[in-house]
């Protein structure tokens, strides 16, 4: 099949797309842009394919919606689609399961002992007892402060507010 027969075809099919083909392409390349998140190209295509479907709905003919499509959706990737990745970029992701415990407050309820590496504290939001580690030996009773996790255990440093208020 030569180039012009597959422009001959473009024209004799595509472009006599209807306002639901338009409206389920939209469709479509929301889809494709939840599948590759962070590129923004495929929402602003769906973008022109909306507005596209929106000039099918009101009559336009087929070269002038067509026009709208192509028109709109390179617009939209060159001036929102550098915008909307510049914002999504500054935007931090929110910590979920273990890694939400950092900076969280624990409660030392058994010694933390650097030779034997023992010590057990109590996370004040959940209630939950977790093995813990320090650099320093923190004694029982003692608020810390979650650093980081180290496989199954917290590592924890003794929390200066509550030193300060003392």
């Amino acid at each position: 099949m030569s180039a012009i027969e597959l422009i001959e075809l473009f024209l004799a099919v595509g472009a006599k797309m209807s306002t639901s083909a338009w409206l389920v392409m939209a469709i479509v390349l929301l889809l494709l842009e939840m599948i590759t998140p962070g590129v923004f190209l495929f929402a602003c295509f769906s973008a022109g394919a909306l507005l596209a479907a929106l000039a099918a709905f009101l009559g336009a003919p087929s070269w002038l919606v067509w026009t709208v499509f192509f028109v709109s959706s390179v617009l939209l990737v060159f001036l929102v689609a550098p915008i909307a990745r510049r914002w999504m970029s500054g935007l931090r992701p929110t910590p979920v399961g273990l890694d939400s415990l950092e900076g969280e407050i624990a409660l030392v309820i058994e010694p933390i002992d650097l030779a034997t590496g023992k010590g057990k504290v109590m996370v004040s939001s959940n209630r939950a007892i977790w093995r813990a580690t320090s650099d320093q030996p923190i004694e029982e009773g003692q608020q810390v402060r979650v650093i980081s996790i180290i496989g199954t255990r917290l590592k924890v440093a003794v929390n200066q507010e509550s030193l300060s208020k003392e």
